[in-house]
């Protein structure tokens, strides 16, 4: 994982912290009184409390490992400067020519310069108590949001084109670089022939997969392994839906959930899930622009532990939503579901919203 995917963790790791810890207060709120109710309550609350306790714990793994790369980053600006002095020393001398010196030199300030760019910006995340403290981070240039690997204090041939010149480059700025490259004459063969076998071995490749795919069509549920069966959540009529945060409880002796993936409604969602091994598991979608639509939201994935006869239960103990206009809470109601192990028939939990 890169640092940039850590730093954008980061923030969606904040963004969750808050959200949970806002339901856990709602939650305080209304646990008052007795009877069953409040027995249901007390078992959502315990699943809250262990779930802020989670994201703190994963909030705090990120930390330490933006920590980490911040200190990477300052070994990396102290040996670059060691390397500038020595060059400055070497030019002094006489041991290195003026155009050698001034290229290698000028290569080590802007490495050094990246490397003082990005303890800057691990320093700032590291400082940031909600994720709306992170929202900076999108308007920071690639290279400065990039793990310090790579970096090393050095110079290359004036005709030499070296990957780590090119840090946080896009596609088409590499392809230019190649393009211009490729005028030299000592370079051209080189890459016009690694261009031409790279893409002899791209339409072979290609080929094939299209052939297969053709002669051996394959089925969804062939991509499942033995004993395992897929179980859609859907919803109806999502209307401006911002959060949608739900735990879904199930007979873990019967079966298990193995992973969630999003369905068609809501793909653009950003998704979260903890599967716990008491039996049930907890999703958090969440899309600023709002979720729209009627059909699948979420697909689990279960394994069979044991074949019974008879429907198994599948609960919401939790389900709460978040209207994108208002920002409030939005009416919400589920309709459990079934599964059945022995005919693998399913009853798919429904989400309304009245």
């Amino acid at each position: 994982m890169t640092l940039a995917d850590t730093l954008a963790q980061l923030k969606d790791v904040l963004a969750a912290r808050d959200e949970a810890r806002r339901r856990l207060h709602q939650l305080e709120i209304q646990a008052t009184g007795g009877g069953e109710a409040d027995k249901r309550l007390a078992s959502n609350l315990r699943k809250q409390s262990e779930r802020l306790s989670e994201l703190h714990d994963r909030e705090r793994t990120l930390r330490e490992s933006v920590e980490r790369e911040t200190e990477r980053s300052r070994a990396a600006a102290a040996e670059l400067e060691e390397a500038l002095h020595d060059l400055e020393g070497r030019h002094s001398s006489g041991q290195v020519m003026d155009a050698a010196y001034e290229m290698e030199a000028h290569q080590l300030r802007a490495r050094r310069a990246d490397s003082e760019a990005r303890i800057a910006v691990r320093e700032k995340a590291l400082q940031a108590e909600t994720a709306k403290d992170l929202d900076w981070l999108d308007s920071v240039p690639a290279v400065h949001r990039m793990a310090e690997g790579g970096q090393q204090p050095g110079a290359h041939g004036a005709s030499s084109v070296a990957p780590s010149e090119w840090p946080g480059a896009s596609v088409p700025e590499r392809i230019m670089m190649l393009w211009r490259e490729s005028k030299k004459p000592n370079s051209r063969r080189s890459i016009v022939v690694s261009s031409i076998v790279v893409g002899a071995i791209a339409i072979l490749v290609l080929g094939v997969v299209i052939i297969s795919s053709h002669l051996n069509p394959r089925d969804p549920a062939d991509y499942l392994g033995v004993g395992e069966f897929l179980v859609p959540i859907l919803v109806d009529d999502a209307q401006h839906l911002r959060n949608l945060e739900l735990t879904l409880e199930y007979d873990n002796e019967v079966v298990t959930a193995v992973s969630v993936v999003q369905g068609d409604v809501g793909r653009l969602a950003v998704m979260q899930y903890d599967i716990h091994k008491s039996g049930s598991v907890d999703v958090l979608l969440r899309d600023v622009t709002g979720i729209e639509g009627t059909g699948s939201i979420l697909i689990v994935r279960f394994k069979t532990n044991e074949i019974v006869p008879g429907p198994t239960a599948l609960r919401f103990a939790s389900l709460s939503a978040v209207d994108s206009r208002t920002m409030q809470d939005m009416p919400v109601q589920g309709e459990d579901g079934w599964v059945n192990t022995g005919t693998r028939d399913v009853q798919s939990p429904v989400i309304r919203f009245p």
